[in-house]
């Protein structure tokens, strides 16, 4: 295979764990993600270039999101209850792979920028905006194969770790009560690509 081809995959982390990591106010929520939101899904659309049988890379639009939960603890003893988390990304992406008859193993890693969405809570009152957007790093690895239906398609199946780094806990702007924080997910993916030469 020499030419370009679009890969489309869709994928969920609910499969192994739902995203980990705090945010809040040190020494007063340090709330935790899997507190505040369940397990997420999400989806990658991205180009690829096929440089041999061995290696291609390409860029991916990654989108994902996550239900908001109701919890309770540090400054919301009565609880509080979030909007659902959403997270954009851009990324490179690369994939070094050993073809074997129609199966083709692989490993691959994403880099990257995110957008974590603004959020808001709601302790009962009315929804007030918790904290705004934050630009995050993004990183994946994992391991996988694809399998091969015809000559143009194949289906890929594979599992990855995901981070999207630490902005530590910035002083929130004003009128927010917090600023969002980088998080990890471990997850399953399944995809198919479309060869286009």
């Amino acid at each position: 295979m020499t030419a370009s081809f679009f890969e489309f995959e869709f994928f969920g982390d609910n499969q192994v764990s739902p995203s980990t990591g705090t945010f809040g106010q040190p020494g007063i929520s340090d709330l935790h993600y899997q507190d505040a939101f369940g397990t997420g899904q999400g989806f990658e659309a991205g180009v690829y270039y096929t440089f041999n049988r061995y290696l291609r890379a390409g860029a991916n639009l990654v989108r994902e999101t996550a239900p908001g939960r109701h919890t309770a603890g540090g400054e919301f003893p009565q609880g509080i209850t979030f909007d659902d988390f959403h997270l954009q990304g851009l990324v490179l992406a690369g994939q070094a792979r050993y073809p074997l008859g129609r199966f083709a193993p692989y490993v691959l890693l994403e880099l990257g920028g995110a957008r974590i969405s603004a959020l808001s809570a709601d302790t009962g009152s009315g929804s007030f905006p918790y904290w705004d957007s934050t630009h995050v790093p993004f990183l994946e690895i994992g391991v996988g194969s694809g399998f091969r239906l015809t000559s143009k398609v194949a289906l890929t199946f594979d599992a990855r770790v995901q981070d999207t780094g630490d902005t530590g806990h910035p002083t929130p702007a004003a009128g927010l009560v917090s600023t969002a924080t980088g998080t990890a997910a471990t997850m399953f993916s399944i995809g198919i690509a479309i060869d286009l030469h």
